[in-house]
């Protein structure tokens, strides 16, 4: 599957469950063994705020900070999920190519902390190409 899906898609480990779980439900072959490997939280206060939401959003999952949220059951939905989450609780406003290029708790939680301290920079994208029809609209505009 490795070969044919991005990384992110491809699931870090299979587990065998006695029955599938309803929505929302970990199996309990799951919680057990996440519960026994789980990281311990990151440091701060902040950071463990943050792996709080990561672990609400995944339904509950045991993730340490530095777990990469894709592979532990994470998607682009959940990723807005969690981005809605962080800026209700810390007022920040991510995008997910944040999330996708940030994917653990600790990294994440860094850039939330430059974003709060205003370290992060706007990019400067350049100027912005007008679409060829909205060119030719604005041009009919004028002549009509």
């Amino acid at each position: 599957a490795a070969e044919r899906l991005p990384e992110y898609l491809a699931p870090a480990r299979v587990v065998r469950a006695a029955r599938l779980p309803a929505p929302g439900e970990v199996p309990a072959e799951l919680s057990e063994e996440d519960a026994a490997t789980a990281a311990p939280a990151a440091g701060g206060d902040a950071d463990g705020r943050l792996l709080g939401i990561f672990r609400e959003v995944l339904g509950g999952r045991a993730v340490g900070a530095d777990d990469n949220f894709f592979k532990s059951g994470g998607h682009s939905l959940l990723a807005v999920r969690l981005l809605n989450r962080i800026r209700s609780e810390f007022g920040q406003d991510l995008t997910l190519r944040d999330v996708f290029r940030n994917p653990t708790a600790a990294t994440l939680s860094r850039l939330l902390a430059g974003a709060v301290a205003g370290a992060i920079e706007p990019e400067d994208a350049g100027p912005v190409a007008v679409p060829a029809l909205r060119r030719r609209t604005r041009a009919g505009a004028r002549r009509g």
